[in-house]
């Protein structure tokens, strides 16, 4: 059976089929009969306690990486890591009162309070709505925004409070999606497909996307819904015309806000008659499980939950020309304009980004006043189709090359967005169309995030790096710097295979790529500009991006790895020191999302330590306030059940062995299955006869340097409690020791775990040391001193800092280390192992010189010399 290094409680499950019948000799009395099958069963609860406990700490330890870090996860990922610890407390409690013949019961009652808290931070609220199904635009405002989405609410707000001219319509809203999911039973179903598939991987988000959209397209409407729309839409036919074309467009909860806009992540379409009403209907709300929404709400934290699939239903416009307005300038906030984006026909070329638009900057002080103009080679535009539809068609020559708009709508257009911005309070996205009748119609307003570039030295130093060297430029519309390998995509074959870190480069900036740039160090595109849909989404995630780049495709396809010059447009071959030296951090684009804020409050049940002193009072069930106060307290209970209970039998002498190199030495062996070499007759086991692979090499770092005694003792300490700990020979593995102070090794051919207590200190080492890298690990804790608490804490984090260059996963707390190697080759396993040996010895007591700074810099330098030298061998067990 293979091993899976990420749960360690396998590991240990491998030696459960092979426990009977493996500890020899055999008992040849009724009595030794009866006390060796309470040893076997307690040395497997113990065993099997560890294993859990190792895994619990594991999972904690991701589970703050992932609140700390900039990696996106989704809640699926949260219910994940929440059920693997809480399983693995649940086991740890159970085996520690199978250790200790039920003596911990009220650990139980903890664990469930504990739990049901975790359980309330991730849980989601049960929908209660049951409005209406329809509302009519002419009836909303902001105030609706629960049941119509933030997208139509605004819209109506707009048109019923300031007279602005906006398409007839109405939404089908929240509780009708609500009313559409229960009738087809369909949550349940979602919600487990989306539990077993990887929403990190694109390939699965992909085959996730098509069966979940299936699932919703092959869904009846219920018959009061269907006929709701069709009411609503003979309204429309009243006032518009018979037969009137209707635009679809999605207003989910959550979207159009300004921490997520959602920009282009779900469907729209245009020009929809009678007929297709009802399965447009199911077609936008299955675009909220598209790759591109579920992406993004993967990386913005979005739970899934949350979001109900309202949509607006407007008369189509027949527009001359469409685009989108921006009341600020959102790379250069401090750019005093307003910005307008144009081409002729319907907008979808702009914020769809196929196609390049007309560009007008206008005064914010003075509406009238044009500052530039930018008129691009228009060479299609989107137009409504005779029937229903649209239909994308070259533009006439004769104005391929002119304004597509006259400077007095760019006049209206700019006081329009300059005043819904004076109203909202914060700038504005606005898009808009503009009819035969010569009417602006606005389509949609939301709010428009900035982004500034702060002119820091490291950019003032290459400014004046030569144009002439640029192999590519264009418009930025996300600033910053970027550099990585190219990667060309213009296929979902090819964005499947998308390395993170690279730079992506596509002929159009297209909403369909969004997915790609949570992984993407920055964007060059053909065609697209400021005010499409993906450049929205690129500086929503910090992505540098450029576009309008003239056959960016082409002329970056061989290249291999550039820069971009996100604040001048640039493209550079190669790494420009200038640039790419301290760039900014990647952020945690998560946080305050409602999926991080959940593993936040569930993680204050998890993660804190609080109950750290086994010898107070206070250190009872009782008082677990956390999981991770439940695993201390079962660990130091675990092993006194194990080794120092007097009402229990001591441990066989046929299990348990004394090492012995020569001499007897303070260490005594239990092997499970196969990590001897032959059955040890009497009280001792030689070190030649241990075939234990991680035993071995963990025992050649605990013997590969002489141990020079105890550190000169730092008066500044409890001189009394320093000295007592000095002269401890328990320090000494070659010194005999009471039992209670004994040292076990429990192995076998590929397995290892030591439980150690030397004097005042505490420590856990397992490993599991194979041929194939997946299943090996180390796990190595240590705990405890005789200083003060504020030197421990400062020996933990010096270990720390020795360990950590090897590759281990580290992380102190209060006086205890808690470190970590998992998927490495055997040769480094070992290695690690014998580096680990070294540290139990060498390091048990310099907490009582780390206020020394002499002698804390002298033990420093000291231990890197000889880690560096075993570093330098081949690690080889033995």
């Amino acid at each position: 059976m293979a091993c899976d290094t990420r749960n360690p409680i396998g590991m240990a499950a491998k030696f459960l089929a092979s426990i009977s019948g493996i500890f020899l000799p055999k008992p040849a009395t009724p009595g030794n009969a009866s006390i060796t099958e309470a040893y076997k069963k307690r040395c497997n609860s113990f065993r099997m306690l560890i294993s859990a406990n190792n895994r619990a700490l594991l999972i904690m330890n991701e589970i703050e990486e992932a609140i700390g870090g900039t990696r996106p996860f989704g809640m699926n990922y949260v219910k994940a890591r929440l059920t693997e610890v809480t399983t693995a407390v649940y086991q740890i409690i159970r085996y520690l009162n199978e250790l200790s013949d039920n003596r911990y019961p009220q650990l139980i009652t903890t664990f469930d309070a504990i739990r049901k808290e975790i359980e309330a931070q991730v849980t989601p609220k049960a929908s209660n709505r049951t409005g209406v199904l329809t509302l009519p635009i002419g009836k909303i405002d902001g105030s609706f925004a629960d049941e119509t989405g933030q997208k139509m609410a605004i819209l109506g707000e707009i048109s019923n409070h300031f007279g602005i001219d906006v398409p007839a319509g109405f939404v089908i809203t929240a509780s009708a999606y609500d009313r559409f999911v229960r009738a087809n039973d369909l949550q349940p179903e979602i919600d487990g497909r989306i539990q077993t598939a990887d929403g990190e991987r694109l390939d699965s988000l992909y085959a996730l996307s098509s069966c979940l959209q299936d699932l919703i397209i092959k869904a009846t409407v219920p018959p009061d819904l269907a006929q709701a729309i069709l009411d609503q839409y003979g309204i429309l036919e009243g006032e518009a015309g018979k037969g009137v074309g209707i635009a679809m467009r999605s207003s989910a909860l959550g979207e159009d806000l300004r921490e997520n806009t959602f920009a282009g992540q779900y469907a729209t379409h245009l020009n929809v008659c009678r007929e297709d009403l009802i399965s447009t209907y199911k077609e936008i709300v299955a675009s909220k499980y598209g790759v591109t929404a579920m992406a993004y709400r993967l990386n913005r934290g979005i739970r899934d939950e949350d979001v109900a699939m309202c949509v607006g239903c407007m008369v189509m416009v027949d527009a001359v020309a469409g685009g989108v307005a921006y009341s600020r300038d959102p790379v250069n906030p401090h750019n005093d304009v307003i910005m307008i984006h144009s081409v002729p026909g319907l907008p979808k070329a702009v914020v769809d980004g196929i196609a390049n638009a007309d560009m007008f900057l206008v005064s914010r002080q003075s509406h009238s006043q044009i500052i530039a103009k930018k008129i691009a080679e228009k060479k299609s535009m989107y137009v409504n189709d005779g029937g229903d539809g649209i239909r994308r068609l070259p533009v006439p020559p004769d104005l391929a090359n002119k304004p597509s708009l006259m400077d007095n709508d760019v006049h209206a257009l700019a006081a329009l967005a300059d005043k819904l911005e004076r109203h909202y309070g914060n700038p504005q996205d606005i898009e808009w169309a503009l009819d035969r009748q010569g009417k602006i119609i606005l389509l949609q307003a939301r709010p428009l995030s900035l982004i500034t570039i702060p002119e820091t030295s490291n950019y003032r130093a290459i400014a004046g790096t030569s144009e002439v060297a640029c192999i590519g430029s264009g418009v930025t519309v996300s600033p910053g710097v970027a550099a990585g390998r190219i990667c060309v995509v213009q296929k979902d074959a090819d964005a499947l295979q998308f390395p993170s870190g690279a730079v992506l480069v596509i002929p159009h900036a297209e909403p369909r790529w969004a997915p790609l740039l949570a992984k993407a160090s920055g964007v060059i595109a053909e065609t697209g500009s400021i005010a499409g849909h993906l450049a929205n989404v690129a500086r929503e995630f910090k992505v540098v991006a450029v576009f309008e780049v003239n056959e960016a495709v082409k002329k970056l396809a061989n290249a291999d790895i550039v820069t971009i010059d996100g604040k001048r447009g640039l493209i550079f071959p190669g790494f420009v020191e200038g640039l790419t030296f301290g760039r900014d951090e990647p952020r945690n684009i998560m946080q305050g999302s409602p999926v991080h804020t959940a593993l936040k409050l569930a993680a204050r049940h998890i993660v804190p330590l609080r109950l750290l002193d086994p010898d107070s009072v206070d250190f009872r069930p009782g008082n677990c306030k956390t999981l991770h106060d439940i695993t201390r307290f079962c660990h130091e209970n675990a092993v006194k059940e194990m080794y120092s209970r007097e009402d229990k039998p001591r441990i066989p002498d046929a299990f348990s062995k004394q090492l012995r190199i020569g001499r007897p030495v303070s260490y005594w062996i239990i092997d499970l299955d196969d990590g001897l070499k032959k059955t040890a007759e009497g009280k001792y086991v030689d070190l030649a006869d241990v075939v234990s692979i991680p035993m071995l090499a963990l025992w050649a770092g605990i013997t590969a340097c002489p141990w020079d005694g105890p550190p000169n003792i730092d008066t500044r300490g409890f001189l009394t409690i320093l000295a007592q700990s000095t002269a401890n020979p328990a320090l000494d593995p070659a010194v005999q020791t009471t039992f209670d102070a004994r040292n076990y090794f429990l192995i076998s051919k590929y397995y290892c775990c030591l439980q150690s207590r030397f004097g005042y200190h505490f420590c856990t080492v397992e490993a599991w040391t194979g041929e194939d890298p997946v299943d090996n690990y180390v796990s190595f804790q240590f705990k405890g001193g005789a200083a003060d608490l504020e030197r421990r804490i400062a020996r933990a984090k010096f270990i720390a800092y020795l360990i950590e260059p090897y590759g281990f996963r580290v992380e102190t707390k209060q006086d205890g280390l808690f470190a970590r190697i998992e998927e490495r080759s055997l040769a480094d396993t070992l290695l690690c192992l014998k580096i680990t040996g070294y540290l139990l010895i060498h390091t048990r007591q310099l907490d009582m010189v780390m206020k020394n700074p002499a002698a804390t810099k002298y033990w420093h330098e000291k231990i890197s010399r000889d880690l560096q030298a075993m570093s330098a061998m081949t690690a080889q067990p033995g």
